[in-house]
């Protein structure tokens, strides 16, 4: 293995970090503002806030789920279960060299990052 291809791994280990990073700070706000939705729906008591935050609420949820596995519960679920974004991504710096399409995957063309 040369410096080149030390070097090579390290920065698609440091991108897989970051995107990981983003997508898993992404499910965290996520849920942070479904919480506040839930909250403000709550004090409203009102039909068309309901109407309006249950909708929301779902629209979240969707995104959530495509970012992260929000139904694992036992340990055989991953084997049940499709991986998502987050899996996906982490995944990608498993290998022992980067190879071309690496870069590709992880949602960035250039070898820089």
């Amino acid at each position: 293995m040369t410096d080149a291809d030390i070097h090579a791994e390290y920065l698609l280990d440091l991108a897989v970090r970051n995107r990981t990073t983003d997508a898993n700070t992404g499910v965290v706000n996520i849920r942070a503002c479904a919480a506040q939705v839930d909250d403000r729906v709550a004090t409203a008591n009102e039909p068309a806030v309901t109407q309006a935050g249950t909708a929301l609420d779902s629209e979240l949820s969707t995104v959530e789920n495509e970012l992260y596995q929000t139904r694992l519960r036992a340990g055989e679920d991953p084997l049940n279960f499709p991986i998502k974004l987050n899996d996906k991504i982490a995944g990608g710096g498993r290998q022992p060299r980067p190879v071309g399409g690496s870069h590709r995957c992880s949602g960035s063309s250039r070898a820089g990052w």
